[in-house]
């Protein structure tokens, strides 16, 4: 036999080694094997600790912050309307880069953007409604209900809000399909032609907040909302129609202003959502003390279209 490799009945046990040698050599590893096991099980555990302790977390933050439109202080004590609003979920990429205001504001885009509203406005009823007058209220209440600070003006800028109200009637003003947030964010070109997208506040209502909430948010001049007006029409642009887009413009910026009001009780996003609502307010009171206003509300009330 060659000692140079000694005979082994065990693994890392010599011949010559004892019975106590060996048993010692056994339970070494089986502590070393209980130590392993043991800290494996307690990584585990921790871990699992760990999950279920962020889980809960996560659910425990749903809930409170869902009770708050779930439920409400009056009776029945629920939000029906909001349990009752047939779901929405849009799939599907869109290829397309993002334009510009300017963009927005020239042809062939103004042209292109005239007729995808068109063919919104007279595609299929949609299940909700988005009647830019009440929503001001709504958003008045809300944020009344949630403590935030109704502004001083609200009063007078409401009465206002009811004038135009009063003159936007007739066929034109029936409730059709729009997207009701048409920032110029929410258009994309795919190099043929122009989507609108971020649906989120479409509803059945004005088709003039639609033209004038476009024009609004991207800086359109009256030029612009002539050329609009006759792109969508197909038609020279007339007193009426212009009047009414004009008019609708210090509803889009009503709308904006109080809803940044309602944010200022419930957002937690770190943003000053105080001064975005008191610029949209100002800009409100500025369109309502424009001189033309008074014309624009005759002309809207107008028999010809």
């Amino acid at each position: 036999m060659n000692d140079e490799f000694p005979m082994t009945n065990d693994v890392g046990m010599t011949k010559d080694e004892g019975p106590d040698a060996r048993v010692i050599r056994r339970s070494s590893l089986r502590t070393r094997t209980r130590w392993t096991q043991n800290i494996a099980f307690w990584i585990f555990r921790l871990a699992t600790y760990f999950v279920l302790a962020c889980a809960s977390y996560i659910f425990l933050d749903i809930a409170i912050k869902g009770s708050r439109t779930v439920f409400t202080t009056t009776a029945p004590f629920v939000n029906v309307a909001f349990l009752t609003e047939p779901p929405c979920l849009v799939t599907g990429f869109i290829p397309g880069h993002p334009v510009d205001a300017a963009e927005l504001r020239a042809a062939p885009l103004l042209d292109d953007v005239a007729m995808a509203l068109r063919t919104v406005h007279e595609g299929k009823a949609l299940p909700s409604r988005f009647d830019a007058f009440a929503i001001v209220e709504a958003y008045r209440v809300t944020a009344a209900r949630r403590g935030a600070r109704i502004p001083a003006s609200y009063g007078e800028l409401a009465a206002g809000a009811r004038a135009i109200q009063g003159a936007l009637t007739g066929p034109e003003h029936v409730p059709v399909a729009c997207h009701n947030d048409l920032l110029t964010a929410n258009f994309l070109f795919d190099g043929t032609r122009t989507r609108i997208v971020d649906w989120e506040y479409a509803g059945m209502g004005d088709r003039y907040f639609d033209l004038g909430n476009l024009s609004v948010n991207n800086g359109f001049a009256d030029a612009d909302d002539e050329a609009l007006l006759a792109a969508y029409w197909g038609a020279p642009c007339t007193e009426r129609r212009f009047a009414s887009l004009r008019l609708m413009r210090i509803m889009s910026d009503f709308r904006e202003a109080m809803w940044g009001v309602v944010q200022t009780a419930i957002s937690e996003l770190d943003f000053d959502f105080a001064a975005y609502a008191g610029e949209h307010l100002e800009r409100v009171a500025a369109g309502l003390a424009d001189p033309r206003v008074p014309t624009w509300l005759e002309d809207a009330r107008g028999d010809q279209p």
